[in-house]
């Protein structure tokens, strides 16, 4: 019978070893995911919902994103790709980033 190597309850690593970005996250509130949202948006202006999944740990990004619009005020544009990937464009400020 073939051994196999077990997990600790709350290992988010898949079986190649490396995390899903999980781990590097452990409050998953919908407040704190649109604060590491809007900080990533701001630094870099753009993400999809696949890299907000893997690398902010948000996998519910369409919500965070409504909720930055209409709860927050900011303006972000969505275009998808051929695939329907969404991928968000924060604008700045001067564009009209946030409305008053």
């Amino acid at each position: 019978m073939e051994k196999r190597e077990s997990r600790a309850v709350g290992d988010q690593s898949d079986r190649s070893g490396r995390g899903n970005g999980a781990e590097n996250y452990p409050h998953a509130t919908a407040a704190t995911q649109r604060r590491r949202l809007h900080a990533y948006l701001t630094v870099h202006g753009n993400i999809s919902t696949i890299e907000a999944r893997a690398e902010l740990a948000i996998m519910a990004p369409a919500a965070r994103v409504w909720e930055l619009r209409h709860d927050e005020g900011h303006r972000i544009i969505t275009e998808r790709d051929s695939h329907r990937v969404a991928r968000y464009y924060l604008l700045p400020p001067a564009q009209g980033g946030q409305l008053s």
